[in-house]
């Protein structure tokens, strides 16, 4: 197995003694994009420092999330009450969504990026068919009443059909 470099020590002294510590080099991204602060419109570049998205977002929130869609060049951002999917290559809105349930807690999308599920403060999961725009199934996150959600995040099983 060839290896490149994974990182060098770095000497520094404390206290009068000099000592040494590992600093690992740092992994390339992946996926191969670096997302830009979300203090104001949301900028996607490449790894040339070529902007290839970029949008405003529909809420600012220190909590904000994002998720790509794995298969079609999907986004998906979360912050607030407010969960919206873009087409990345097109700069086009897929969905926008809004929850008068206070917030969203989590959004992931499908294997095949073609649902895009998110539970909201109530407790609430809304599964979406992004191209369509419709709700497909609206399910308790947890018993058989809606509530105040004890999920910490959503995900898929691998095995999800398309």
């Amino acid at each position: 197995m060839e290896r490149g470099e994974t990182g060098a020590y770095e000497v520094t002294a404390v206290g009068g003694e000099r000592v040494q510590a590992f600093v690992p080099a740092p992994l390339p991204p992946e996926p191969p994009l670096d997302l830009a602060a979300l203090q104001g419109p949301l900028t996607v570049w490449d790894l040339e420092g070529q902007a290839v998205f970029s949008a405003a977002l529909p809420h600012h929130d220190h909590s904000a999330r994002l998720a790509w869609g794995r298969t079609r060049g999907q986004l998906a951002y979360r912050g607030g009450q407010h969960v919206r999917a873009w087409d990345v290559s097109a700069g086009k809105v897929l969905l926008d969504l809004r929850t008068s349930a206070g917030h969203f807690l989590d959004l992931a999308w499908s294997p095949d990026a073609a649902l895009l599920a998110v539970v909201d403060a109530a407790g609430v999961v809304g599964v979406h068919d992004v191209p369509s725009v419709k709700e497909l199934w609206r399910l308790p996150a947890s018993g058989t009443q809606p509530g105040p959600a004890s999920m910490g995040a959503l995900a898929w099983s691998a095995e999800r059909a398309g």
